[in-house]
């Protein structure tokens, strides 16, 4: 690395410990590289038909499904996690629970973030991304995937994922 000082991970907002110590918990993809998460606890979208994914906390001790990946390109996709305020997640304040999406692009070098929060639609903390969680209803389209919050609570999070219509027919028409 030519500039040390130049490492960036404020696109992280509070949500991982690489740019945080309010809430000094791992990200749900982190901790899969880490081997944290085992296979069975990340379902990974491939199809455009649309699917329902049960999340649980990552805080939490489930071996359920905490993480879901949408490969975008060789080396991009989007994650949906489901966050909330216990663990080492305890000072996350109420707009932080809920399902985070954010996206990876392995192509970004070393000190600087591979990974983006996406804040939802009534996010207005552009710094810490402290209201970047979905509230329930709100969706966020990224990378032509579109991910709505369908159901919350202390148990986790259910989310919607389908293709995005809109960008279906646009890169169809570019075919």
């Amino acid at each position: 690395t030519n500039n040390v000082s130049a490492q960036n991970s404020s696109d992280l907002g509070v949500f991982d410990l690489m740019n945080s110590m309010i809430a000094p918990e791992l990200l749900g993809w982190d901790r899969f590289m880490l081997g944290i998460l085992d296979d069975n606890q990340v379902n990974c979208v491939t199809s455009s038909t649309a699917s329902t994914h049960w999340l649980r906390p990552i805080e939490s001790k489930s071996k359920e499904t905490k993480l879901v990946v949408i490969p975008t390109g060789a080396y991009t996709a989007v994650a949906i996690e489901s966050r909330r305020s216990y663990g080492f997640d305890t000072n996350l304040g109420s707009r932080d629970e809920g399902p985070i999406v954010y996206t990876i692009d392995t192509r970004i070098p070393f000190r600087n973030s591979p990974i983006k929060i996406v804040p939802s639609p009534s996010s207005t903390d552009s710094t810490w991304r402290r209201d970047a969680a979905l509230l329930l209803g709100e969706s966020v389209t990224v990378e032509g995937w579109k991910i709505t919050c369908v159901e919350t609570g202390n148990f986790g999070d259910v989310v919607k994922i389908e293709k995005d219509r809109k960008s279906t027919r646009l890169n169809s028409s570019h075919e």
